[in-house]
């Protein structure tokens, strides 16, 4: 998953080149999704998943070498459907300024996405591994 902010709007774009159909994760109901081209067509056969809005959802990054998880806490608004990129786009709702000024390049380009906010409990596994936490929203 890549990121793309608008601070102005202080909105995310979450690119996805595969999503998962039931973004709830066990046994929860699928969601629609079509088969279709990316990349301006260069990707034949991706999939592009309407997933949830209007919930909370959590992006976290890590870096190994330092050690380091990335969370920051938006909430989905809607999804794009466009030729452009990855064929699956989440838009968040969130403080996109914030993130812009913290966002820690090493924590990488390819976070993963989780529906709900898990901002605590990512702090106790952070603690009990050892890590350290950058919150990119506060």
């Amino acid at each position: 998953m890549n990121v793309g902010i608008d601070e102005e709007r202080g909105e995310f774009i979450y690119h996805h080149c595969y999503a998962p159909t039931n973004p709830h994760g066990g046994d929860k109901p699928e969601v629609p999704y079509i088969i279709t081209k990316a990349h301006l067509g260069t990707k034949h056969a991706s999939i592009h998943v309407k997933l949830p809005t209007n919930e909370p959802i959590t992006v976290i990054g890590f870096n190994p070498e330092e050690r380091l998880l990335t969370i920051h806490v938006s909430r989905s608004i809607g999804n794009e459907y466009s030729p452009q990129a990855c064929a699956t786009k989440l838009i968040g709702s969130g403080n996109a300024t914030n993130v812009a000024h913290n966002w820690h390049w090493r924590g990488g380009w390819h976070r993963v996405v989780i529906y709900g906010d898990y901002r605590k409990e990512l702090e106790e596994f952070a603690k009990l591994l050892g890590l350290k936490v950058l919150h990119e929203d506060l």
